[in-house]
This record gives structure tokens, sequence and C-alpha cells, in this order.
């Protein structure tokens, strides 16, 4: 049985994408198309984003992606830039 995603989780996996992909937290919140006011505070523990502006950042990630998977197709040179 699969336990159930925490939403703790779910905000370290979108740090980690942010992360992987170089993205400042700025970058992350205009790439889902919100305001940077969403993301700012994202490296805090006591970040609190709400559940709609994190439903926007997951569309971002490819649904099967884990933190310390390689970069999605596409993404490596982007990073790098």
């Amino acid at each position: 049985m699969e336990r159930p995603v925490e939403f703790d989780d779910v905000l370290a996996r979108i740090r980690a994408f942010a992360e992987a992909r170089g993205w400042p937290p700025g970058r992350l919140a205009r790439e889902a198309g919100l305001s940077d006011t969403v993301t700012r505070g994202m490296e805090q523990a006591d970040w609190s984003p709400s559940g709609s502006s994190v439903r926007v950042l997951e569309r971002l990630i490819p649904g099967d992606w884990k933190p310390g998977d390689p970069l999605p197709p596409g993404a490596a040179a982007e990073a790098a830039a």
C-alpha cells in the first residue's frame, strides 16, 4: 500500500525541480505563469503557497520525475544557460 503524498513532499519536489533546472524562485514562478511573490521564500522551511499555486507549479514537472532523477529531455541545456 502506497503512503499518501504529504504536502511537504510536494514542496520538496517543486524545490528540487527548480534547483535541477537552475531556476531561482522568481524564474520558477514566471515559468508557471505566477507572480514572483508565490515563490518568494521557497527556500525557507515555512514556505506555504496556496493549494492552487502548488497545482500550477506541479504542472511544470513531468509526472514521473522525482528528486535526484536526471533532468527531463531538453532541460540540461537550459539549466546550463
